[in-house]
């Protein structure tokens, strides 16, 4: 409970920069993909791949930061885990050494208590997909709820004849 109220706050806008990035990447290469004619006709190849570079970097490092976020999450549950089984075993030998259990009972105690963290670590990892899912379900809304484009205002054609003049091609 501990690790979920320090880990919420922290990873919606570390997720969000995750999918602002990732965007960015993947816009990066598209252009990249689809104006590569142009790109060359112009000579831009090489700015055009100094931004893919960026864009890849920029989401590597959030992706990194996002993983270090969760695996210090993780490790504040592997804690309370740890704690618990201690004073589990702790209470368990004082019971053992002054006679009032068995060490069979305490080794059942420490291993229930043991088995109760699997369905909390499945459950505080669903809360780490769900937190992702909502940053990207954020920016798909934002997507949806842009409001339309302006339309351009119609195009009038003159009537009569066109004439072309100083035009050249190279």
């Amino acid at each position: 409970a501990l690790g979920l109220r320090w880990y919420l706050p922290r990873s919606g806008p570390y997720y969000r920069r995750e999918r602002v990035a990732q965007g960015e990447r993947a816009e990066a290469l598209v252009t990249g993909l689809q104006a590569a004619p142009t790109l060359r006709a112009y000579a831009l190849e090489r700015q055009q791949l100094t931004r893919i570079r960026e864009a890849s970097w920029s989401a590597v490092r959030i992706s990194i930061e996002v993983f270090h976020m969760l695996t210090r999450f993780f490790a504040r549950n592997n804690r309370a885990e740890c704690v618990g089984l201690l004073a589990v075993l702790t209470t368990g030998y004082l019971l053992v050494r002054s006679g009032s259990t068995s060490v069979g009972e305490v080794t059942a105690a420490a291993l229930f208590f043991h088995r109760i963290f699997n369905p909390l670590g499945i459950l505080v990892s669903l809360f780490d997909e769900v937190q992702s899912a909502g940053a990207s379900l954020t920016r798909l809304a934002g997507v949806a709820l842009m409001p339309p484009a302006e339309e351009a205002p119609p195009v009038t054609v003159p009537r009569g004849p066109l004439e072309v003049r100083g035009l050249s091609h190279a």
